[in-house]
């Protein structure tokens, strides 16, 4: 399996683990900078659909917190508001995690 496919599956089983276990656990930049993962590697997880499925969620969460329509209420019928905000922060790091990973492995072009 490629480093990418790797970093989805441990990702979707930490969003899993954070939607329905409440833990918070997993530091995306630890792991990614631990890992050696390319930029390549980091664009390729941030166009995939498990990134895609956390930006949604994250939207629904930002609906849940503020009252929320009833079909978002539905959706998330147990959670609290103090739930969702702490949900919403921890899928927030592990996306800008990546995105600063990505901008850090940028090229850098050398004066001389």
């Amino acid at each position: 399996m490629d480093k990418e496919d790797v970093l989805i599956d441990i990702v979707e089983k930490v969003v899993n683990d954070a939607m329905f276990a409440h833990k918070h656990t997993f530091k995306m930049y630890d792991y990614l900078i631990h890992n050696d993962l390319t930029k390549r590697d980091i664009v390729d997880f941030l166009e995939c659909g498990t990134a895609k499925n956390i930006k949604i969620t994250l939207e629904d969460l930002d609906l849940l917190i503020e009252g929320g329509r009833s079909d978002i209420k539905e959706a998330y019928p147990n959670w609290k508001k103090s739930e969702a905000r702490k949900i919403r922060k921890y899928l927030k790091s592990i996306l800008s995690d990546a995105e600063k990973y990505k901008n850090k492995k940028s090229r850098r072009v050398r004066s001389k």
